[in-house]
């Protein structure tokens, strides 16, 4: 990934840094499918008010 590119993702980094009560919402404003989600991969789902951080794993996909 080059610098330019690299410069959306840090910008939500910035904005996300040491935040509570927050909910992502990268996935959903990018419109990526949670069906791209990897298996046995944890991904940040909540941070709440003391800042507290909840976690979900990828689900499992179909096997040939």
């Amino acid at each position: 990934m080059t610098p330019e590119a690299s410069i959306p993702l840090h910008n939500i980094y910035i904005e996300t840094w040491m935040r509570f009560d927050y909910n992502p919402q990268g996935r959903r404003n990018h419109k990526i499918s949670v069906w791209k989600y990897e298996e046995d991969v944890y991904y940040l789902m909540q941070i709440d008010k003391f800042g507290r951080r909840f976690y979900h794993r990828g689900f499992p996909t179909a096997r040939m």
